[in-house]
């Protein structure tokens, strides 16, 4: 999170301390980068919350250390400006959900998922669905446990997303 107290130097170490750990052990599937936002009846009612640009900078900045590891951040919480997300440099949206709330932020609903497919396409991409594990991590290697691999099989597709007929 974004935008709770940290300086812009702070935000740049804790990227390089998670690359570290990932140098180390290889396990950071995806880095969630999201802005704060202020709530009612909390200690931090009537703190600024991060701007689009601002959030856009330091998902640039994450995209340039962490070249190996996903970038996410939620569509809902920039309203109609989403798409400069992508720009900024994310490769992917997150837990977006056409039947839930975000339970975090409730007052920011999800982007319908035509209207995400069309305005992430219109960006240059393809929205695809993917399974809570990434394809880079669901292809062997050891990161999944051999006893789990039947059911992973079942879920996903040649290129390791999420079977459209699952």
């Amino acid at each position: 999170m974004i935008g709770i107290g940290e300086t812009l130097e702070e935000r740049v170490d804790s990227l390089f301390a998670i690359l570290e750990l990932h140098a180390r052990y290889g396990h950071i599937q995806e880095v969630l980068i999201q802005p704060f936002r202020a709530k009612t009846d909390t200690r931090m009612a009537s703190a600024q919350e991060p701007s689009v640009q601002d959030l856009q900078r330091t998902l640039a900045v994450a995209r340039l250390i962490l070249t190996d590891i996903n970038v996410q951040s939620p569509p809902n919480l920039v309203s109609e400006d989403y798409p400069q997300l992508l720009a900024a440099g994310i490769n992917d949206w997150g837990g977006i959900s056409p039947v839930t709330r975000d339970f975090i932020n409730p007052e920011a609903a999800w982007p319908q998922i035509p209207i995400l497919e069309n305005r992430t396409q219109t960006a240059g991409f393809v929205l695809r669905e993917r399974l809570a594990i990434y394809p880079e991590f669901a292809r062997g290697g050891g990161f999944v446990d051999e006893r789990l691999l039947p059911q992973l099989d079942k879920q996903r597709s040649g290129d390791f997303y999420a079977r459209e007929d699952a």
